[in-house]
């Protein structure tokens, strides 16, 4: 395992461990309709989490992304 893989794996579980939390305060704390401002907050939060995991997943920042060997020059 690559140390981008072991640091992309710690993000996906932070990003995991973070909607986990929100939800269960969602759960905890949720009393419509005083409430809503906390359901969208703690909603938002678990929405930013989990795109962050997803850009990190597709590669689409190119941060953490595994180092492309460098190719051999060609026998002459």
């Amino acid at each position: 395992m690559t140390p981008e893989k072991q640091r992309r794996n710690v993000v996906y579980r932070t990003c995991g461990g973070i909607m986990v939390i929100a939800i269960l305060l969602l759960v905890v704390w949720l009393d419509p309709p005083e409430s809503w401002h906390v359901f969208l907050l703690l909603e938002t939060i678990c929405v930013v989490a989990f795109g962050i995991s997803w850009l990190i997943k597709g590669g689409f920042l190119g941060i953490l992304a595994d180092k492309k060997p460098t190719p051999a020059p060609a026998p002459t």
